[in-house]
Protein backbone atom coordinates (compact mmCIF):
# COMPACT_ATOMS: atom_id res chain seq x y z
CA UNK A 1 0.00 0.00 0.00
CA UNK A 2 1.39 3.38 -1.08
CA UNK A 3 0.42 6.89 0.01
CA UNK A 4 -0.31 9.50 -2.66
CA UNK A 5 -1.37 13.14 -2.70
CA UNK A 6 -2.69 15.18 -5.63
CA UNK A 7 -0.98 18.46 -6.45
CA UNK A 8 -2.18 21.04 -8.96
CA UNK A 9 -0.08 22.58 -11.74
CA UNK A 10 -0.78 24.97 -14.61
CA UNK A 11 -1.95 28.09 -12.77
CA UNK A 12 0.06 31.22 -12.01
CA UNK A 13 2.85 30.52 -9.52
CA UNK A 14 1.51 33.11 -7.08
CA UNK A 15 -2.05 31.75 -7.21
CA UNK A 16 -3.37 31.03 -3.71
CA UNK A 17 -4.69 27.71 -5.04
CA UNK A 18 -1.20 26.65 -6.15
CA UNK A 19 0.48 28.01 -3.01
CA UNK A 20 -1.91 26.12 -0.71
CA UNK A 21 -1.74 22.81 -2.58
CA UNK A 22 2.04 23.02 -3.01
CA UNK A 23 2.48 23.72 0.72
CA UNK A 24 0.48 20.59 1.58
CA UNK A 25 2.51 18.58 -0.95
CA UNK A 26 5.80 19.84 0.50
CA UNK A 27 4.82 18.61 3.97
CA UNK A 28 3.29 15.35 2.69
CA UNK A 29 6.40 14.45 0.68
CA UNK A 30 8.43 14.58 3.90
CA UNK A 31 5.97 12.05 5.34
CA UNK A 32 6.43 9.60 2.46
CA UNK A 33 3.54 10.60 0.20
CA UNK A 34 4.05 10.33 -3.56
CA UNK A 35 2.88 13.22 -5.70
CA UNK A 36 0.09 12.74 -8.23
CA UNK A 37 0.30 15.78 -10.49
CA UNK A 38 -2.89 17.22 -11.94
CA UNK A 39 -2.68 19.90 -14.60
CA UNK A 40 -5.24 22.72 -14.70
CA UNK A 41 -6.70 22.92 -18.21
CA UNK A 42 -9.91 23.40 -20.19
CA UNK A 43 -11.50 19.95 -19.98
CA UNK A 44 -13.92 20.82 -22.80
CA UNK A 45 -10.99 20.28 -25.17
CA UNK A 46 -10.98 16.52 -24.33
CA UNK A 47 -13.26 13.96 -25.91
CA UNK A 48 -14.50 11.27 -23.48
CA UNK A 49 -11.81 8.94 -24.83
CA UNK A 50 -9.07 11.55 -24.37
CA UNK A 51 -10.31 12.32 -20.86
CA UNK A 52 -10.19 8.63 -19.97
CA UNK A 53 -6.60 8.38 -21.26
CA UNK A 54 -5.62 11.52 -19.35
CA UNK A 55 -7.04 10.13 -16.10
CA UNK A 56 -5.31 6.78 -16.68
CA UNK A 57 -2.04 8.68 -17.03
CA UNK A 58 -2.65 10.64 -13.83
CA UNK A 59 -3.40 7.39 -11.99
CA UNK A 60 -0.51 5.39 -13.46
CA UNK A 61 1.44 5.19 -10.18
CA UNK A 62 -1.62 4.28 -8.07
CA UNK A 63 -2.29 0.61 -7.30
CA UNK A 64 -5.32 -1.26 -5.99
CA UNK A 65 -5.77 -0.57 -2.28
CA UNK A 66 -3.49 2.48 -2.12
CA UNK A 67 -4.41 5.64 -0.20
CA UNK A 68 -4.82 8.95 -2.01
CA UNK A 69 -5.21 12.37 -0.41
CA UNK A 70 -7.23 14.28 -3.00
CA UNK A 71 -6.81 18.05 -2.71
CA UNK A 72 -10.21 19.44 -3.64
CA UNK A 73 -11.09 21.04 -5.93
CA UNK A 74 -8.79 20.56 -8.93
CA UNK A 75 -10.45 23.58 -10.60
CA UNK A 76 -10.92 21.45 -13.72
CA UNK A 77 -14.64 21.26 -13.06
CA UNK A 78 -16.72 18.78 -11.17
CA UNK A 79 -16.95 16.45 -14.17
CA UNK A 80 -13.19 15.91 -14.09
CA UNK A 81 -13.12 15.37 -10.32
CA UNK A 82 -16.11 12.98 -10.43
CA UNK A 83 -14.61 10.84 -13.20
CA UNK A 84 -11.32 10.65 -11.32
CA UNK A 85 -13.11 9.69 -8.08
CA UNK A 86 -15.13 7.00 -9.85
CA UNK A 87 -11.99 5.48 -11.41
CA UNK A 88 -10.20 5.55 -8.05
CA UNK A 89 -13.13 3.84 -6.34
CA UNK A 90 -13.16 1.16 -9.07
CA UNK A 91 -9.55 0.45 -8.03
CA UNK A 92 -10.57 0.24 -4.36
CA UNK A 93 -8.35 3.22 -3.54
CA UNK A 94 -9.00 4.75 -0.12
CA UNK A 95 -9.72 8.45 -0.71
CA UNK A 96 -9.02 11.16 1.82
CA UNK A 97 -10.59 14.32 0.43
CA UNK A 98 -8.69 17.41 1.65
CA UNK A 99 -11.11 20.28 1.09
CA UNK A 100 -9.51 23.63 0.35
CA UNK A 101 -12.61 25.24 -1.17
CA UNK A 102 -16.23 24.18 -1.56
CA UNK A 103 -17.06 25.63 -4.97
CA UNK A 104 -20.87 25.64 -4.44
CA UNK A 105 -20.44 27.81 -1.34
CA UNK A 106 -18.04 30.32 -2.86
CA UNK A 107 -20.68 32.16 -4.89
CA UNK A 108 -24.47 31.95 -4.87
CA UNK A 109 -24.38 31.24 -8.61
CA UNK A 110 -22.41 28.02 -7.92
CA UNK A 111 -24.81 26.55 -5.39
CA UNK A 112 -26.49 24.39 -8.05
CA UNK A 113 -23.31 22.23 -7.94
CA UNK A 114 -23.80 21.28 -4.28
CA UNK A 115 -25.41 17.89 -4.99
CA UNK A 116 -22.50 17.00 -7.30
CA UNK A 117 -19.87 17.93 -4.72
CA UNK A 118 -21.75 16.07 -1.98
CA UNK A 119 -21.62 12.98 -4.22
CA UNK A 120 -17.83 13.26 -4.30
CA UNK A 121 -17.47 14.03 -0.58
CA UNK A 122 -19.72 11.06 0.27
CA UNK A 123 -17.52 8.74 -1.81
CA UNK A 124 -14.56 9.76 0.37
CA UNK A 125 -13.38 7.43 3.10
CA UNK A 126 -12.17 10.42 5.13
CA UNK A 127 -12.73 14.17 4.78
CA UNK A 128 -10.37 16.90 5.93
CA UNK A 129 -12.36 20.11 6.38
CA UNK A 130 -11.05 23.58 7.24
CA UNK A 131 -13.32 24.21 10.24
CA UNK A 132 -16.06 22.86 12.51
CA UNK A 133 -18.42 25.30 10.84
CA UNK A 134 -17.69 23.77 7.43
CA UNK A 135 -18.19 20.27 8.85
CA UNK A 136 -21.60 21.30 10.22
CA UNK A 137 -22.60 22.97 6.95
CA UNK A 138 -21.67 19.93 4.87
CA UNK A 139 -23.61 17.67 7.24
CA UNK A 140 -26.64 19.94 6.79
CA UNK A 141 -26.18 19.53 3.02
CA UNK A 142 -26.32 15.72 3.29
CA UNK A 143 -22.78 14.60 4.13
CA UNK A 144 -22.74 10.92 5.12
CA UNK A 145 -18.98 10.35 5.44
CA UNK A 146 -18.36 9.50 9.10
CA UNK A 147 -14.60 10.03 9.36
CA UNK A 148 -14.03 13.78 9.36
CA UNK A 149 -10.88 15.58 10.45
CA UNK A 150 -10.98 19.32 11.15
CA UNK A 151 -7.74 20.78 9.89
CA UNK A 152 -7.66 23.85 12.10
CA UNK A 153 -4.32 25.65 11.84
CA UNK A 154 -2.19 25.71 8.67
CA UNK A 155 1.49 24.94 8.76
CA UNK A 156 3.49 27.42 6.73
CA UNK A 157 6.63 25.88 5.25
CA UNK A 158 9.43 28.25 4.32
CA UNK A 159 12.96 28.18 2.98
CA UNK A 160 14.30 30.96 5.18
CA UNK A 161 17.70 30.53 6.72
CA UNK A 162 16.96 30.86 10.42
CA UNK A 163 19.60 30.85 13.10
CA UNK A 164 19.42 29.49 16.61
CA UNK A 165 20.41 32.26 18.99
CA UNK A 166 23.04 31.50 21.60
CA UNK A 167 21.78 31.40 25.16
CA UNK A 168 22.60 34.54 27.16
CA UNK A 169 21.83 34.80 30.82
CA UNK A 170 20.07 38.18 30.85
CA UNK A 171 16.90 39.53 32.40
CA UNK A 172 14.70 41.85 30.34
CA UNK A 173 12.31 44.25 32.00
CA UNK A 174 9.75 46.35 30.16
CA UNK A 175 8.36 49.05 32.40
CA UNK A 176 8.96 52.30 34.19
CA UNK A 177 11.96 52.61 36.50
CA UNK A 178 10.04 55.33 38.32
CA UNK A 179 7.45 52.73 39.35
CA UNK A 180 10.13 50.16 40.24
CA UNK A 181 12.97 52.27 41.73
CA UNK A 182 14.75 49.24 43.24
CA UNK A 183 15.74 48.22 39.73
CA UNK A 184 17.91 51.35 39.45
CA UNK A 185 20.28 49.77 41.97
CA UNK A 186 20.60 46.33 40.35
CA UNK A 187 23.75 44.53 41.52
CA UNK A 188 23.14 40.90 40.57
CA UNK A 189 25.23 38.45 38.54
CA UNK A 190 22.53 38.35 35.88
CA UNK A 191 22.54 41.57 33.86
CA UNK A 192 19.30 43.53 33.70
CA UNK A 193 18.19 45.23 30.49
CA UNK A 194 15.42 47.78 30.95
CA UNK A 195 13.08 48.99 28.21
CA UNK A 196 11.23 52.12 29.22
CA UNK A 197 9.91 55.39 27.81
CA UNK A 198 11.94 57.29 30.43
Amino acid sequence: MKLHLTNLYGMAGDSTVILAQNAVQKIASQLGFREVGIYFYNIASDSPSEMNKRLDGIMASISIGDILVFQSPTWNGFEFDRLLFDKLKDMQVKIICFIHDVVPLMFDSNYYLMKDYMYMYNLSDVLIVPSERMKTRLMEEGLTTKKILVQGMWDHPHDLSLYTPAFKKELFFAGSLERFPDLQNWFQDTPLRVFSNK
